[in-house]
C-alpha cells in the first residue's frame, strides 16, 4: 500500500503577515472572520499531527508515505520513492 499526500504550503502553515482571513462555506452560504494569530500554532501542531498519523497508519500494515509539496519540484522526489520501493519488493 502506497499514500501519497500532497500538499500546499498553506495546508502545512498559515501565511505570514496575514492576521485575519475569511473563510467560506459555499455549501451553508456563510462567510467566518478567521483570525490567523490565534490559531496559526494549533493549525501547524495539527497539521503535522496529520501527517505522522498517516504514515504511522501506513507504517503499521507495511505500507510507504511520500509527502509532496507544491511549491518544490516533486518528480525527482517521486522517482526516487518508486525506485526505493522496487527495490524493496524484488
Amino acid at each position: 500500500m502506497i499514500g501519497i499526500m500532497i500538499r500546499d504550503p498553506i495546508d502545512r502553515s498559515l501565511p505570514k503577515g496575514v492576521s485575519k482571513v475569511f473563510i467560506e462555506d459555499t455549501a451553508a452560504g456563510k462567510k467566518f472572520l478567521f483570525n490567523v494569530h490565534k490559531y496559526k500554532e494549533e493549525y501547524e501542531r495539527k497539521s503535522k499531527m496529520q501527517e505522522i498519523e498517516l504514515k504511522n497508519i501506513l507504517e503499521s500494515v507495511k505500507g510507504d508515505f511520500l509527502l509532496l509539496d507544491t511549491s518544490e519540484k516533486y518528480l525527482d522526489k517521486l522517482i526516487k520513492f518508486l525506485e526505493r520501493r522496487k527495490r524493496k519488493f524484488h
